[in-house]
C-alpha cells in the first residue's frame, strides 16, 4: 500500500533527481546515462545517543579515480564543476499530521573541509554539502552540533548529473553515495513513526536521540 510517508521519500528523491545540470554538446559518454559511480560517507561518532552541545561530524572521501559499475571500468572523475550531497533533517519523535517535522534548525553547523549551507528552497529541512578537493580526492567534513532535545532522522542524497568542464570528454556522472556505519539505528524510525524505512533508502539514513 501506497502511504503519505511513501510519497513523502519519492517527492523527496524526485526532486533532487530534476536538479541535475543538461549535457553542453561535448562527447557522449560511454553510457546514456553518463557515467555510474559508488561512494561513500559516514557519521562520526555514530552513536545512538548524543547530548545537547556534541558536534557530529559528517564525512567523506570520493576518489577522483572511481570505478564505473555500468562499463566495468575505472574512470578519472576529476574536475567536477560542483561534487556534493545533501543532508536532510527530521524529527521523528514529534510529528505534524503523522509525518516526521523538519529539523534542520534543531542544530548548528560548521565546516572542516568542504562548505554547508542551507537549501534556498528548504531551509528548515536541507543543508547542502559542498566538496572541496585534496590531490586524489573529493573531501568534506562537516560538524553538526545539536541544540535541542529529540530523537531525529537523518538522511543523505546520492550526487545526480555532477559536471564536469573538460573539453572533449564526456562531462556528466551520477554516484550512489551510501553510509559507511555498521549501525545507524534505523529502528529508532520504525518505533517512532510506526513504519520502517525503504529498503533503497535504509543505506542513507542515520537516527538518534539528544539528551
Amino acid at each position: 500500500m501506497v502511504t503519505d510517508r511513501t510519497i513523502l521519500f519519492l517527492i523527496i528523491w524526485a526532486s533532487f533527481l530534476l536538479e541535475g545540470c543538461p549535457l553542453k554538446g561535448l562527447t557522449p559518454c560511454k553510457s546514456r546515462d553518463g557515467y555510474n559511480f559508488e561512494a561513500s560517507a559516514k557519521f562520526n561518532p555514530c552513536l545512538s545517543l548524543h547530548g545537547i552541545g556534541d558536534t557530529l561530524w559528517f564525512e567523506g572521501e570520493i576518489p577522483f579515480k572511481s570505478y564505473d559499475v555500468n562499463i566495468k571500468d575505472t574512470v578519472d572523475y576529476s574536475l567536477a564543476k560542483y561534487m556534493g550531497t545533501l543532508i536532510y533533517l527530521f524529527r521523528i519523535d514529534s510529528t505534524l499530521d503523522n509525518d516526521p517535522i523538519h529539523s534542520a534548525q534543531d542544530f548548528h553547523y560548521f565546516s572542516m573541509l568542504g562548505r554547508e549551507y542551507a537549501d534556498e528552497k528548504q531551509p528548515n529541512w536541507i543543508r547542502q554539502i559542498q566538496c572541496e578537493t585534496d590531490d586524489k580526492n573529493y573531501i568534506f567534513k562537516i560538524g553538526i552540533i545539536p541544540q535541542k532535545k529529540g530523537v531525529y532522522a537523518l538522511f543523505i542524497a546520492n550526487a545526480v548529473n555532477v559536471e564536469r568542464g573538460i573539453e572533449g570528454n564526456c562531462d556528466r556522472a551520477n554516484y550512489a553515495i551510501n553510509l559507511d556505519n555498521d549501525s545507524t539505528n534505523l529502528h529508532l524510525y520504525e518505533q517512532y513513526l510506526g513504519y520502517s524505512v525503504q529498503q533503497e533508502y535504509a543505506k542513507q539514513g542515520y537516527c538518534f536521540s539528544v539528551k
